[in-house]
């Protein structure tokens, strides 16, 4: 069961509409010392596919099969990472993401098949190697994704087959591992390692949505995902009603579903969170992960310091952050 905590999402540089390096130079085992002693529970990777010049961080994925870039530096600051994270705490990891990357082509077209990018990790092997690094760990390591029901957005059902096959492949793997592990131990490991999907569009946000949503896809699987992540954006949008409509299409109970992303870019990121977190919470959500650890609002300045670090030097090469604000204390509140 995953723990009642709030997760922390940083990933390496900005996505949109230039892509500046914005931790350029914060290793995972930087981050995560940053993270955890303020106390959160749990903490999302996130790991694209598109590698930077100086920025090695991506390049630990080398390891896992795809054959992109050497940088055995970081490969060894992964294993230091993964030696070091607290009992108890969560991993959130993407590997790779095929849905980001029909994304970035664009929303509604079958991306290139043989685009680097769209490789499918192997989720058995590198569920193998986690546990040979970290088998004897209190530590749960979930793989993730990043709002999956965008690759249903094509209308001939190429799309969704690919979503349906990516989705069945990784859960498949990830309970070969489990199985097999097991067996080879003796007994149950305490590394526990799962895989969750990430929907994003629902009756609620997106009533014309032409296209299959993902939760109703979710019970015709032959293997269903461990939990089910939502990733909730819009404001003025029933979260009960939203979590209502995923237990009940799926049959999950509210310990497996998750908030696999708060987001907040176009408010106060506190004000969203202390709206938020406590309805899910109410609702039997147990882990909340937040957008972002250390927010960017390269267009607007002003928005700059209404996340939980002050920018001193916001989006001219590498972002410096200064003192964190106010909002992370009232954060960190929450978790009391």
């Amino acid at each position: 069961m995953l723990p009642k905590t709030i997760g922390v999402i940083q990933l390496a540089y900005e996505p949109e509409p230039v892509r500046k390096p914005i931790t350029a130079h914060m290793t995972s085992y930087e981050l995560l010392n940053e993270v955890a002693p303020y106390g959160f529970g749990a903490l999302k990777l996130w790991m694209d596919a598109i590698p930077f010049e100086g920025m090695g961080e991506w390049c630990w994925q080398t390891y896992w099969g795809l054959e992109v870039c050497e940088d055995y530096d970081t490969f060894l600051d992964m294993e230091r990472f993964w030696e070091s994270i607290p009992d108890g705490m969560v991993i959130f990891l993407r590997p790779e993401s095929p849905a980001w990357t029909w994304y970035q082509v664009n929303p509604c077209i079958v991306a290139n098949g043989n685009s680097p990018q769209m490789a499918l990790a192997d989720y058995y092997a590198i569920s193998m190697r986690l546990y040979e690094l970290i088998g004897d760990h209190n530590v749960q390591v979930i793989f993730t994704d990043w709002e999956q029901d965008w690759i249903s957005c094509h209308s001939d059902g190429e799309a969704q087959d690919f979503l349906v096959r990516i989705i069945e492949q990784r859960q498949e793997d990830v309970e070969r591992a489990r199985r097999d592990q097991w067996l080879s131990i003796g007994h149950r490991p305490k590394l526990e390692i799962y895989h969750a999907v990430v929907v994003n569009k629902y009756p609620n946000n997106a009533p014309d949505w032409p296209y299959p949503y993902l939760v109703d896809i979710i019970p015709t699987l032959k293997h269903r995902p461990d939990f089910i992540g939502l990733s909730y954006w819009l404001k003025g949008v029933d979260p009960v009603e939203t979590l209502d409509w995923i237990r009940d299409t799926t049959g999950y109970p509210p310990y497996r579903i998750y908030i696999d992303e708060l987001g907040a870019n176009e408010s106060s990121q506190v004000q969203r969170f202390n709206d938020y977190i406590p309805a899910f919470w109410g609702w039997g959500v147990r882990t909340v992960n937040i957008w972002l650890w250390r927010q960017t609002w390269c267009a607007d300045p002003v928005k700059s310091n209404k996340g939980l670090w002050k920018q001193v030097q916001p989006c001219e090469g590498k972002v410096v952050f200064g003192e964190p604000t106010a909002g992370l204390g009232a954060l960190l509140e929450l978790m009391k």
